[in-house]
């Protein structure tokens, strides 16, 4: 049987007042209308809903439905189309990857396996805010839902556009010494094409001067590490009791107790231990020898945006496999070849640095009441 809704030659029926004055999406109009929110018992509702999921993956459109004014429409679509509730937002560099492998292992939480870039600038658009929850619709029943983004700390656009969304959203943050962050994050910058490969001694002082506009992303080197802004910023929205914070060298010291203190806050079993604990994914690669073999197979197999800042792997074919064989060549044989350890930062570099992050340091000391003198040396 088919639906009056969704079949356009059908005259049977039509779309009430208050639909067309509360929703403009046409797409999102025949998904609730097709016995989501206004069942018929004249039609199969199971048929129905599953021949309507592909036009709901495209077609939902949260942004142009006035949630304010109509709390039940926001709840019954929340229903229908599972957004997450928990979003790792930083800090980049900082061991998200290693509590992304952790989470998504535990039988209470879904995540998916892979960074999902949607909220910044550049990349966001309300209209396609089903494309972005198609990305969870194989979470179970009961399973909280999660997301990895760490770029989204050091994003203050990010926050109302997270909220107007997913006003509950908690938000979970990993922080690392703010220097050694930096210098991790300039050498996974070289690794993936954002900065071109040069020591560490030559670029960073051109990144601090303000002298790399070539490259846009490369003050995020820097602005990444600027945890206390950011974080009062959210805090702002969101509320601080719901940001939770956690340091690498808690991670380092008592991997299972940071855990166990992260499933509590987020209402999950508590004694499940991952297998993947005691991995350290996204090592950074510190040889510049490294870092030149694998970009000279890498580049030409990366798309670009047209801001260059945001690439994909090219979609044909040869260049797709290319990509992966470069990959596994990288990690399988010149990871072992060229170890590196992390560069010893000249002192007037790392001065700079430290005067950078100083008065970062002292105020997120004090919004976490807790030393962290050891950042400060």
């Amino acid at each position: 049987m088919s639906c009056a809704y969704c079949d356009p030659k059908s005259k049977t029926r039509t779309i009430s007042p208050w639909a067309t004055a509360w929703v403009l999406d046409v797409e999102l109009v025949r998904v609730m209308v097709c016995g989501i929110l206004e069942p018929d018992p004249g039609i199969n509702q199971g048929a129905t809903f599953a021949r309507c999921l592909p036009v709901a993956a495209s077609g939902l459109n949260l942004a142009r439905i006035h949630f304010e004014s109509t709390p039940s429409v926001f709840s019954r679509w929340r229903s229908l189309v599972k957004l997450p509730d928990f979003f790792v937002i930083g800090a980049q560099k900082a061991g998200s990857t290693w509590l992304l492998k952790c989470l998504g292992e535990h039988p209470d939480i879904f995540m998916p396996p892979e960074e999902i870039a949607f909220f910044e600038d550049d990349l966001y658009d309300a209209a396609r805010i089903g494309n972005f929850a198609s990305h969870f619709a194989a979470a179970k029943p009961g399973q909280l839902v999660g997301v990895k983004r760490p770029n989204l700390l050091g994003h203050p656009e990010c926050i109302e556009r997270l909220h107007r969304h997913m006003p509950e959203l908690k938000l979970v943050v990993v922080l690392r010494d703010p220097i050694e962050r930096a210098v991790s994050a300039y050498f996974h910058y070289m690794g993936t094409g954002l900065l071109p490969i040069v020591p560490i001694e030559q670029g960073l002082p051109r990144i601090l001067d303000g002298e790399c506009d070539r490259y846009p992303r490369a003050g995020e080197i820097v602005e990444f590490s600027l945890y206390h802004r950011h974080l009062q910023d959210y805090a702002a929205r969101f509320g601080r009791e719901r940001i939770f914070v956690s340091l690498l060298d808690d991670i380092k010291r008592d991997a299972h107790g940071e855990l166990r203190r992260l499933y509590v806050w987020l209402g999950v079993h508590d004694d499940f231990l991952p297998t993947t604990i005691d991995e350290r994914p996204m090592q950074a690669a510190y040889s510049l020898t490294r870092l030149r073999l694998r970009e000279s197979i890498a580049r030409p197999c990366r798309t670009w945006t047209s801001d260059g800042k945001y690439f994909r792997v090219a979609r044909d074919p040869l260049r797709k496999w290319i990509y992966g064989v470069n990959v596994a060549v990288d990690r399988l044989l010149w990871s072992r070849l060229f170890r590196a350890r992390p560069p010893q930062l000249p002192a007037e570099l790392r001065q700079r640095l430290a005067d950078r992050f100083s008065t970062e340091i002292a105020g997120l000391e004090t919004w976490l009441d807790r030393d962290l003198s050891k950042w400060k040396r």
